[in-house]
């Protein structure tokens, strides 16, 4: 199964846009920004971390950078907050709690916290009991769009617009992977998992299953699509990786072919090579040697997406 053919199995989506008084919002609403956002949760709670790309700066705003605690990099300044609103956190806590519900990259969007999901529309009223307390909060959520989702390749190419992505293909060894029972489902009935990165440190990965037909035994989403859990150690590394510097993966899908796992990773194009680098690194920590075969590394774009 490719990418291209899960289409809008998960057909609602939704976008919150989330109010804010802090300087780095403002900054942004002051020179109508996109800053990419990455959640991260800690003991001490919620942080967010905003990634301003330096091709996207005028003189103004890099003397602000020099005027905030910030980390420079080749490419983009990082700038770290604590979460402003614990209403934040516990938003997104109920919101992973729903079956099949898939997180997009946030990002700060010319003064607000813009939040996007997609999910099944088995699961509207669960999604409508989790925004129905936070929308009575006075001053909390600005806006919201709730509505039919468009397939997924079209949804990723509306972000590209807004931010260029890049898309990451990759094969691994089967035998890198220790969850044969979950390869072998995949295999048997020509699947594919999408993986829902939590912004959590969690052991596992929740993932939904799409089919192309039907599996016992496994907790069903909709006709053909089931939420599962992932466990191995070869991913979770590379999040540990990827979360420890903040890089956000939009979507992440994989599949069986032959004697590989085929991975397809979406993420900023500014972060690209540092998570390919992630997958070298993490290849030759857990296994002494390279194990990871490289097929797509550049920018989305149409010419892609029969490949995909």
């Amino acid at each position: 199964m490719l990418v291209n053919q899960i289409g809008n199995k998960l057909d609602m989506k939704c976008k919150l846009s989330i109010n804010s008084g802090s300087y780095l919002f403002r900054v942004s609403a002051i020179h109508n920004m996109v800053m990419p956002v990455f959640l991260k949760q800690t003991n001490d709670g919620l942080y967010l971390k905003a990634f301003i790309e330096k091709g996207n700066m005028d003189p103004v705003l890099k003397n602000v950078m020099y005027s905030v605690e910030s980390e420079e990099r080749n490419n983009y300044y990082i700038i770290t907050e604590k979460a402003f609103d614990d209403n934040v956190k516990e938003l997104l806590d109920k919101l992973c709690e729903i079956p099949g519900l898939i997180l997009g990259e946030p990002a700060i969007e010319s003064g607000k916290l813009v939040i996007r999901f997609r999910f099944h529309h088995n699961y509207n009223k669960a999604v409508s009991d989790v925004l129905s307390l936070k929308i009575m909060k006075s001053l909390f959520i600005d806006k919201i769009e709730y509505r039919p989702a468009e397939d997924i390749l079209t949804m990723l190419m509306k972000k590209n617009q807004r931010t260029p992505i890049s898309v990451i293909k990759y094969k691994i060894p089967v035998e890198a992977y220790e969850d044969k029972n979950i390869l072998d489902i995949i295999k048997k009935h020509n699947a594919m998992v999408e993986i829902i990165d939590s912004y959590k440190n969690l052991d596992y990965f929740n993932a939904v299953l799409f089919s192309s037909d039907k599996i016992d035994g496994l907790q069903e989403i909709a006709d053909n699509m089931y939420a599962v859990k992932l466990k191995t150690v070869i991913l979770e590394k590379l999040r540990e990786k990827a979360n420890n510097t903040g890089v956000y993966r939009d979507n992440i899908f994989g599949t069986v072919e032959g004697n590989y796992i085929v991975m397809t990773a979406f993420l900023s194009s500014f972060r690209a090579l540092d998570y390919t680098r992630m997958l070298f690194s993490n290849s030759y920590e857990l296994t002494g040697k390279n194990t990871v075969s490289l097929d797509i590394v550049r920018q989305l774009g149409d010419d892609l997406l029969k490949y995909l």
